[in-house]
């Protein structure tokens, strides 16, 4: 794109509402998602007893996060895998892909993207906690101790689309600024694309990793009984 063009910006209008979409960013995503998808098939298509070091390398990323969730969220931990999984990997390659010589803009750089794989984890975290307890049971809660706390219990509720959807987004937008300030100090050709590899591959691992476990946590809240809760504290 050419300095000083402006973005092309798809707009869809719905009833009273504009829905402005970033093309780029759009088949970005739907490439990752592709990609992600055709991996998942070609790691399991041929499953074999003797694993071959692609297998191994899918075997020992799924037993980690079964590790990881099982210590989370205890029993129910292995029912999460895929959706934890698909979180992390797709944050991880939008954080990324930036660094791969292709001209590409990083996905969770719009925050489109992070406010929709916000709003994805809130739907899960209240649909489970709704399955593991029951609707009314779950409803209950927001109004503990008191039912004056019922507005408040739903605003923080809510605010967490807010704060883990900024959270990605600033932290993302950050580092870019980061290296763009530092290749401005560098006038080197080869150290604006160390650093670029250092800290889209560094940032992007550990951004991808924080708002995999803060999903989780989001998760765990909601589905912890009270009778667990009082094992987790004594």
């Amino acid at each position: 794109m050419e300095e000083g063009l402006d973005p092309i910006i798809w707009v869809f209008q719905v009833g009273d509402f504009t829905i402005p979409i970033n093309p780029a960013t759009f088949f970005t995503s739907l490439g990752i998602i592709l990609f992600l998808g055709l991996i998942a098939w070609w790691g399991t298509r041929r499953l074999q007893k003797v694993p071959d070091r692609f297998q191994a390398a899918i075997e020992l990323l799924v037993e980690s996060f079964d590790y990881l969730l099982t210590d989370t969220l205890g029993k129910d931990g292995r029912k999460y895998i895929t959706f934890s999984l698909a979180l992390f990997l797709f944050i991880f390659i939008s954080n990324i892909v930036g660094v791969l010589p292709f001209g590409l803009s990083e996905p969770t750089r719009d925050l489109n993207v992070p406010v929709a794989l916000a709003i994805i984890t809130f739907i899960v975290a209240q649909w489970s906690g709704v399955r593991k307890k029951g609707l009314w049971p779950y409803l209950k809660e927001f109004g503990e101790p008191i039912i004056i706390m019922l507005p408040i219990n739903i605003i923080g509720e809510v605010a967490k689309i807010i704060s883990l959807s900024f959270r990605l987004y600033g932290n993302i937008l950050g580092s870019a600024i980061i290296i763009l300030i530092l290749s401005e100090l560098f006038r080197y050709i080869l150290m604006p694309v160390i650093l670029n590899a250092f800290f889209g591959l560094a940032i992007g691992l550990l951004q991808a990793f924080v708002f995999m476990m803060i999903s989780i946590t989001y998760i765990a809240v909601a589905v912890a009984t009270d009778e667990e809760e009082e094992e987790a504290s004594s």
